[in-house]
């Protein structure tokens, strides 16, 4: 890791809205992964750089935060941000769903 002083750095996001929405549904399932498997290493992120980074959030929070958002999107007329939001908020949601049946499915096969 390197740090340098006063400066930003960003990866651009792709040019075309195909590409643009597959890395939000991969990111999306990324995050529901991490939350699953690595909750210690589930880092809240901040909308502003300088406010203070949040500590653990809970899964109702950020299930109403994400609703928020999809509204948010909606009323302002930000079709590109409606987009991915509902892209990242799909394969989080899909991950979640699997990865939760496949541990409860090894948790039968232990019982058994």
């Amino acid at each position: 890791m390197v740090v340098i002083p006063h400066t930003f750095i960003h990866h651009l996001p792709p040019d075309r809205i195909g590409p643009l929405l597959r890395q939000f549904v991969r990111n999306g399932r990324q995050s529901a992964l991490c939350t699953i498997v690595y909750p210690q290493w589930v880092i809240e992120l901040t909308h502003q750089h300088g406010t203070a980074v949040p500590e653990h959030v809970s899964m109702p929070r950020r299930i109403a935060r994400g609703i928020c958002n999809l509204l948010r999107a909606v009323f302002s007329g930000r079709f590109i941000y409606l987009a991915t939001t509902l892209a990242y908020q799909a394969g989080f949601a899909y991950e979640y769903a699997r990865l939760s049946m496949r541990s409860r499915k090894n948790g039968e096969q232990k019982n058994a």
